[in-house]
């Protein structure tokens, strides 16, 4: 009987483990191959408000975070609400749009910043995307100095999206 208690025990901690963990909802190939870059390493991001996963690559990161409960970290409204609110609270996600058939509802966009350093003009590719989906969002980051990553744009975030939000429990 201790034996079964224990293995009961065991596997509700793997799939609460599993659920909370964003290293798993996407490889470092699947990353490689939506962002147009070749060598990817997935690490466990320390430091962080909620458990996320950093997608290093030559140039650039993704940063794929889990954050839950949905409700208290929305405050009550939408995501897109919430982002467009302002204040010190949404992060900076101000801009994003709504988009259609991600999860219970899904904002998002990708941009270029440019800066200059020095004499030099240093572009950067962004991309963002949060879906909710029940009480658990999820919030994918993309940063690359070009032409690091060849593809961060709507379409490859939302592939990614995709692709994460199969493996969310």
């Amino acid at each position: 009987m201790k034996n079964l208690l224990l293995l009961s025990a065991l596997a509700v901690s793997s799939v609460a483990a599993a659920k909370s963990d964003p290293c798993k909802l996407l490889s470092p190939n699947e990353v490689a191959a939506a962002l147009g870059t070749s060598t990817v390493t997935a690490s466990t991001a320390t430091n962080q408000d909620f458990p996320s996963c950093n997608f290093d690559f030559e140039g650039g990161a993704l940063q794929v975070s889990i954050i839950t409960p949905a409700q208290k970290f929305l405050q009550g409204k939408t995501l897109l609400a919430f982002t467009q609110s302002g204040g010190d609270d949404n992060g900076g996600f101000k801009g994003l749009k709504t988009i259609a058939g991600l999860g219970d509802e899904a904002v998002g966009n990708s941009s270029k910043a440019s800066t200059t350093v020095g004499k030099n003009t240093v572009t950067a590719d962004i991309g963002t995307v949060l879906v909710r989906r029940g009480n658990s969002i999820i919030l994918l980051l993309a940063l690359a100095n070009e032409p690091a990553a060849n593809s961060i744009n709507d379409r490859s975030m939302q592939s990614l999206t995709r692709r994460a939000l199969l493996r969310l429990h």
